[in-house]
């Protein structure tokens, strides 16, 4: 099947319709913040593309959603699908945007750090201050 389009936002083998605006609104703003929308963007801590997938998020996401590709190597509309997919899941389990960036940027375990200053350095001495994510991708939603 062809890629489908909606305001920008191409994703394989998911028909028009059943996008949901707000789940796509939602990706394309944690992709802007994450990335600046470049789909080969590298990471200090090994994180890859538009969405800065780790490796192991990547795979198990991937897979999740029945997306066949190798870490390092999806298309565009490869990792739009992965992400739309998972950010319309937390969205469908009823968990708000501030929760979804949360869990985009602490894990998928933990969808209330954007409310509690949860701050520090990760694994790989990269700083991290969920709040401040969360707050930018609900302006680049908008």
């Amino acid at each position: 099947m062809a890629a489908q389009e909606a305001e920008g936002f191409t994703t394989s083998n998911m028909p028009n319709n059943q996008l949901d605006p707000q789940a796509v609104a939602l990706a394309k703003s944690i992709r802007e913040t994450e990335s600046g929308g470049k789909w080969d963007a590298k990471g200090g801590s090994g994180e890859w593309g538009g969405y800065q997938f780790m490796p192991d998020t990547w795979a198990a996401y991937s897979k999740e959603v029945g997306v066949n590709a190798p870490f390092g190597s999806a298309t565009p509309d490869q990792q739009n699908e992965v992400a739309y997919k998972k950010i319309k899941q937390w969205k469908d389990q009823g968990y708000n945007v501030g929760q979804i960036a949360s869990m985009w940027n602490a894990g998928s375990g933990r969808p209330n750090p954007y409310k509690d200053a949860s701050k520090g350095v990760h694994s790989q001495r990269v700083a991290d201050d969920t709040p401040a994510y969360a707050e930018k991708v609900e302006v680049a939603r908008w």
